[in-house]
């Protein structure tokens, strides 16, 4: 049996760097900026995501949950030393930061996403010629037109984009693929295309009544806050979802005025998706969270008035998964001149169907 001896830092990986989704070496950029070494903290972070400003203000921090200062106390701050950073860092990186010479490849980046810029960023900094296609004006994707300005100012987003696009990446606004241009030929005129169209279309339930005026879907209803084209709402909001765009589609509507904003989602309150830091923030700022209930129906005539529920008993079987059960005998009205169905996103992929050896298989890309 043979042996051999293996460095104890190549097998052992701090908690917090594990439960990054980006695999961001945190302790490395906490010691850069305990020494007061911001560029060089920005650095560490842009090995891995080219978004420090964007990760800094909006993300959900999961590497402070799994810290492993727990032990004796309190997480360290891993998300405001990241701001700290971004706020006193300069552009030196840039000083540092090595580019390959242009290779001749083109490829082509179906969607300005967080992942399709992300691919460009990587792409463009290897040599190869990025171009990203989107529907919408500005690049951004879901961090621009998703999340709300409170949560993230669009010119600390901007900050982040510009340095994308600073390295060569093209940007095709308003254009569909698919409508505007074939997959098929993006795929003849490039040496790659990377999808990466993201969820973007709300999910639908069929709700009886769900044509009334008054009532909307959540990622549509962000989007169109977003893009200056936010939608007249009620003094009574009802929110209907239990994940964290609910909340930001409650704290939104509240922010454009409305007197009284309720969240009505199907999970108890210890089995909501939403993280329990902006569950307290929204009941903070006066939102109401009814838990357990499941919407019947919208009523009203041609306007919505009101929402009838049903209480959920469970949302889960005994293999977890979803699979809601109610109890129609136990009911509840409330009242409601807006109604906004926040209850999760799905993708629309029916352009992938225009290149040969590419289908979709209900949310999913298949070859």
């Amino acid at each position: 049996m043979s042996s051999c001896r293996v460095s104890r830092k190549e097998f052992i990986l701090p908690r917090c760097t594990k439960a990054c989704p980006a695999g961001i070496d945190v302790p490395r950029y906490i010691r850069a900026v305990r020494d007061g070494h911001y560029d060089e903290a920005i650095a560490v972070v842009r090995e891995k995501i080219p978004f420090p400003t964007v990760c800094a203000d909006a993300c959900f921090a999961p590497c402070e949950d799994a810290c492993a200062y727990q032990q004796v106390g309190e997480p360290i701050a891993i998300r405001a030393l990241k701001r700290a950073a971004v706020d006193k860092g300069g552009d030196s990186w840039k000083a540092r930061k090595k580019l390959i010479q242009p290779t001749g490849k083109k490829v082509a980046i179906v969607g300005a996403g967080p992942a399709g810029l992300t691919a460009a960023y990587y792409l463009q900094s290897l040599g190869h010629a990025a171009t990203v296609y989107d529907g919408f004006p500005k690049p951004g994707g879901m961090l621009r037109y998703g999340i709300p300005r409170y949560r993230l100012p669009e010119e600390r987003l901007e900050k982040d984009i510009r340095h994308i696009l600073e390295l060569g990446v093209t940007f095709r606004a308003n254009t569909l693929v698919g409508k505007d241009i074939r997959l098929e030929a993006l795929a003849k005129e490039s040496d790659a295309v990377f999808i990466s169209s993201g969820a973007n279309s709300g999910a639908r339930i069929p709700l009886e009544g769900a044509d009334k005026k008054g009532f909307l879907w959540g990622w549509e209803f962000l989007t169109d806050v977003a893009r200056g084209r936010a939608p007249q709402i009620g003094n009574e909001v009802v929110v209907i979802g239990g994940g964290n765009v609910a909340l930001d589609v409650a704290l939104t509507a509240k922010r454009l005025g409305a007197k009284s904003v309720r969240i009505v989602c199907l999970e108890a309150r210890e089995e909501m998706l939403a993280h329990p830091w902006e569950i307290a923030l929204a009941e903070e700022e006066g939102i109401t969270i009814q838990n357990a209930w499941a919407p019947k129906r919208v009523l009203g005539k041609e306007k919505v008035e009101g929402l009838a529920l049903k209480r959920c008993v469970s949302t889960l079987d005994d293999a977890c998964n979803f699979d809601p059960v109610y109890d129609d005998e136990i009911t509840d009205r409330i009242s409601a001149d807006t109604i906004i169905a926040a209850i999760g996103q799905t993708p629309v992929l029916d352009f992938v169907e225009s290149l040969p050896g590419v289908k979709k298989n209900r949310q999913r890309v298949t070859s």
